[in-house]
């Protein structure tokens, strides 16, 4: 291994935003990171598809989630991934990553830490990577924040949940409790609870814009969602989450606006995304929506964030119910219902 340093100040390290996207589109990773602060490619091929961007003019701040956390996942030599990472210019180096199973006694979880840590300890640079199950966050947050609070280089987390990291009643409260205690966290292949995080002082926000980058599904564990609906995911900015365009395509008259006033959309319904013709366009709303949410929070005093994405999330809540018909109605998330309690 040459090296795993890269600049002295990651921007990533700074409180800062980005998408976590797949190794796959050039344009799609050129778009995103024109809007976020940074972008995050999945799989081990992301070093060397930035690296051929970077040759084509590509100046975007990237980092890279090698998954070795998912099932069936090849072991990969750390000095190696530190080298392409480099090799590609990434804001900082992370680790391989290890995927962490819950574990009442804690020690899954300490050893992952001193297993993860070994090739990069002492540099002061590289980000140890973790995939967690949830309940290390709803049901082992004191051992989790004793366990982290003692690393001294910055730690990326994975939640991970069959649906929901976050839809626990007291996962966000015992969140808010890790991102006080511990330093620098970046939240990784989440949903767009990673900007309420960023909000309670959390170091980077990365939010995937495909479903399966939105939180990951540990292993042997079959995904939730919605049965027999493969209509793209929208976030709608009234309801502060992510709906399927058939179910928005089937609401009528509601106090939440189904239309988009950004420039990607002009005006126009969310519902036309029911149209597969445009998943690109879908794509386009959601990541100008979610980057004008987290320029809202990063653009706030960080005392004054926390108040914000609260009352966000109060305002949306005020908006579910029924949807122009008595029979159909939206209620509110867990995760958006413990988010409003912060206003």
């Amino acid at each position: 291994m040459t090296t795993i340093a890269t600049t002295q100040q990651p921007a990533t390290l700074r409180a800062s935003f980005s998408f976590y996207l797949p190794a796959t589109s050039g344009p799609l990773i050129a778009g995103c990171a024109e809007v976020a602060d940074a972008v995050v490619l999945h799989g081990p091929n992301g070093p060397k598809v930035i690296e051929a961007m970077r040759r084509d003019g590509f100046s975007g701040t990237a980092l890279f989630d090698a998954a070795r956390y998912e099932r069936d996942a090849r072991p990969l030599d750390p000095s190696a991934w530190f080298d392409s990472q480099h090799a590609a210019g990434a804001d900082r180096l992370l680790t391989p990553g290890r995927w962490v199973p819950w574990d009442p006694s804690g020690d899954a979880l300490r050893d992952a830490i001193r297993i993860e840590r070994a090739p990069a300890a002492g540099s002061g640079d590289a980000t140890m990577l973790l995939a967690i199950d949830s309940r290390w966050i709803t049901k082992g947050i004191y051992m989790t924040i004793a366990a982290l609070r003692d690393v001294p280089e910055p730690a990326a987390l994975v939640l991970s949940h069959r649906d929901d990291p976050l839809g626990s009643s007291d996962a966000v409260n015992n969140l808010l409790g890790l991102t006080r205690s511990v330093s620098k966290l970046t939240f990784l292949r989440s949903d767009h609870g990673a900007v309420g995080a960023l909000a309670f002082g959390a170091g980077h926000a990365s939010v995937g814009l495909r479903p399966m980058y939105r939180h990951f599904v540990p292993p042997n564990v079959v995904a939730g969602g919605i049965p027999n609906d493969r209509t793209p995911r929208v976030f709608v900015w009234d309801l502060m989450d992510w709906f399927s365009a058939g179910t928005i395509a089937g609401w009528g008259a509601s106090r939440a606006r189904i239309v988009c006033a950004h420039n990607c959309c002009r005006g126009e319904s969310l519902a036309r995304f029911l149209d597969a013709r445009l998943i690109d366009a879908a794509d386009l709303h959601n990541r100008t929506v979610l980057a004008f949410l987290a320029d809202q929070i990063l653009d706030t005093p960080a005392e004054d964030r926390r108040r914000l994405f609260g009352r966000l999330c109060s305002d949306a809540v005020e908006r579910y119910g029924a949807m122009g018909k008595l029979s159909m109605v939206t209620q509110p998330k867990r995760q958006l219902l413990q988010w409003a309690q912060f206003v």
